[in-house]
């Protein structure tokens, strides 16, 4: 995505991606060199960013007290195009950059659609084997065609035609479906220059629109302006759900974590507040429940490099995993029903579950796709999360 901005600024713009990347970088040093920025950080910035820049009485408010009115300085170019250049020009570049990520999946896309490997098989068993207890729908936060692939024939939310439809998103009691909260790479605007409405291409090698040039959205929360896109990446994600699909799909979300029977968690970083939060209102509302009475959830995660138990992780997918499913236990809670006692650090297992016996909560270090090979005791425990299930030598 740097290369992409690079080449977007060219010798006659600033490359506001790569400056906003490099003052992350550098703001992350001074407080916790362990962090780092990533591309949605840097997208999201640049929203903030174009807010910030566009004049009064448009923008953010707080530049007047800030900087006393002044926009961030850049290097003068050659090109003036009065007061909203840079407003303008930052949203240019997100635009450009959005499209390329959205080309980029689809390209990444079709050559897993053509590849056979194993780990696809594997996820194929993995959702196969759920399907045979339970009813299986799946909301995908990744933009590509995997879990198309390993469910086949699922619904999206999309007519035969490729339109959206609301109402049976929210009047269907069915599962089967495969419902992409921040877009796919199937999906393309209805038109190339005034597109408003996201439509579904069944096939990845016709004619897609990623985004009309030019053109944003509506203001939404305190005057924001977003680009048009198929895909949702970056910050400000509730104002990039506020259309559809996305809005009916988030809300769908919430309407289906209280009724389902077991909740399982593939590869989930933790780290967009909007899944949080409906994980943690689920987790709060069902904390007062009777152990036998709260349903289960499980998370098919991967060990960091240290290989910790989750009673001692400290790192932020582990805090905010507890803060979301634990609230008011963290980790801490956590045992392996294999042995009366934690590992010490650096000799967790890659086999192992760790549970929370009180809150049926049970965490998978072992890799996402890894956990193929437990899926029967995975399957068994959901239905009935007795822990003994989840012991290494309990069968496979």
């Amino acid at each position: 995505m740097r290369k992409w901005g690079q080449e977007w600024a060219g010798s006659r713009f600033p490359d506001y991606f790569d400056a906003l990347w490099c003052s992350a970088e550098a703001y992350y040093q001074t407080g916790c060199p362990s962090l780092r920025p990533n591309f949605e950080k840097v997208l999201g910035d640049m929203v903030a960013l174009a807010h910030w820049m566009e004049p009064a009485p448009s923008g953010d408010t707080l530049r007047q007290i800030v900087s006393n009115g002044k926009p961030p300085r850049w290097e003068p170019h050659a090109h003036q195009e009065g007061k909203y250049e840079h407003h303008i020009k930052v949203m240019d570049q997100l635009s450009r950059l959005l499209e390329g990520l959205a080309r980029h999946m689809r390209t990444q896309s079709q050559w897993l659609d053509s590849t056979d490997i194993p780990k696809k098989q594997k996820y194929r068993k993995l959702l196969g084997g759920l399907s045979e207890k339970f009813d299986v729908g799946i909301y995908n936060l990744n933009y590509d065609t995997a879990a198309l692939g390993a469910l086949p024939g699922a619904y999206t939310g999309f007519d035969k035609n490729g339109v959206f439809e609301p109402r049976v998103v929210h009047e269907r009691d069915r599962w089967d479906f495969i419902y992409h909260l921040h877009g796919c790479v199937h999906n393309s605007l209805n038109c190339r220059y005034t597109g408003d409405k996201i439509v579904w291409r069944p096939t990845l090698d016709g004619e897609f629109y990623d985004g009309p040039e030019g053109r944003w959205s509506g203001a939404r929360s305190d005057g924001i302006k977003l680009p048009r896109t198929t895909l949702v990446a970056g910050g400000f994600k509730l104002d990039q759900l506020l259309v559809e699909p996305f809005q009916s799909f988030h809300a769908s979300l919430v309407r289906h974590v209280y009724a389902a029977d077991a909740i399982l968690l593939g590869g989930y970083g933790f780290g967009d507040a909007h899944i949080n939060f409906a994980l943690q209102n689920f987790a709060l509302q069902n904390r007062l429940c009777h152990a036998q009475d709260r349903p289960p959830v499980m998370i098919l995660g991967l060990a960091d490099d240290r290989r910790v138990t989750m009673r001692y992780r400290e790192d932020i997918w582990a805090k905010e995993l507890g803060q979301a499913l634990c609230p008011g236990r963290g980790g801490h809670f956590f045992v392996d029903p294999s042995r009366p006692s934690n590992p010490i650090p650096g000799e967790l297992p890659k086999d192992v579950f760790e549970v929370d016996p009180q809150l049926h909560v049970a965490v998978w270090q072992g890799g996402f796709i890894e956990a193929e090979r437990r899926v029967s005791n995975i399957g068994r425990w959901l239905e009935e999360p007795i822990n003994d299930l989840l012991v290494a030598d309990s069968g496979q």
